[in-house]
């Protein structure tokens, strides 16, 4: 264990786990945006409230940042059209793509093999990443707004059902932790150049989760009680608290795949003897 956490620390500076970060986060940040612009619109067009979706995702972000995710689906509700839509998808895969792509070099950094995919087989990945992980995402919420919609109907007419439904609002941090444990193990199945083994790949992605959950949280006590943002920097302060949580979960993201590196490194070692 001490061998694998120094090799994890010469890892994050041989690395530049931080710089890749910063990149990470950067386009992280232009990707929320217009995919929060789809979002709506696919809401709209499921008839479905900004309310249910909010109190859906609100498990996944500090609370000020919350704030800012809702108060922005407030002001795009009033825009209505097929070109904000288009919009919307164009620059979400767009972003989110450029967001995949710079997360692949990171990854293949981690295990010595960046040189080893084109940057047209780099873009398609990213490309198909995104597309898989939007359509992961997609369907998950809707398993979790109508499955809450469908026991708040039957709810109307049987008052039986309401132990299901304080069920199903217990269960649902349960669901979305098994989306983002699905979605992190695509990421790091899916990336390296050399596709590495499905069961290789859960040490790392239990590292990434179990840490972006620690994170989310020390992240929200040290904002909403020691630090406090909009003193300082007055309106920019929760865009900055956005940018610097988006980093840390960046760093984590990385993190977990040179787990994954080291292990496999590990191994490919005790092998050869």
């Amino acid at each position: 264990m001490l061998r694998l956490i120094r090799d994890m620390i010469s890892r994050f500076f041989d690395h530049e786990v931080s710089r890749s970060g910063v990149v990470l986060a950067y386009f992280l940040l232009f990707s929320i945006f217009p995919m929060l612009i789809t979002l709506n619109v696919l809401l709209s067009a499921a008839d479905l409230t900004d309310a249910i979706f909010s109190n859906t995702i609100k498990a996944l972000f500090p609370d000020e940042i919350f704030f800012l995710i809702t108060s922005y689906l407030e002001y795009i509700s009033t825009i209505e059209g097929p070109a904000i839509f288009i919009t919307g998808v164009f620059l979400t895969l767009f972003s989110f793509s450029r967001a995949v792509n710079a997360l692949i070099f990171a990854v293949n950094r981690a295990y010595d093999t960046q040189g080893h995919i084109s940057r047209r087989r780099a873009f398609l990945r990213s490309v198909a990443v995104t597309g898989v992980l939007a359509a992961t995402f997609i369907a998950t919420l809707l398993i979790l707004i109508l499955g809450r919609g469908i026991l708040s109907e039957l709810m109307l007419y049987s008052g039986q059902w309401l132990k299901y439904f304080e069920i199903w609002n217990a269960a649902r941090f349960f669901v979305l932790g098994v989306f983002i444990f699905g979605a992190l193990s695509l990421i790091y199945f899916l990336l390296p150049a050399n596709r590495p083994p499905w069961h290789t790949i859960i040490p790392g992605t239990a590292f990434a989760l179990v840490c972006w959950m620690a994170m989310t949280a020390a992240f929200s006590y040290y904002v909403s009680e020691i630090a406090d943002y909009s003193r300082i920097y007055g309106s920019l302060g929760v865009v900055i608290m956005l940018m610097f949580w988006l980093y840390l979960t960046s760093a984590v993201l990385i993190l977990g795949g040179e787990l994954n590196a080291s292990l496999a490194k590990r191994r490919a070692k005790q092998q050869e003897r």
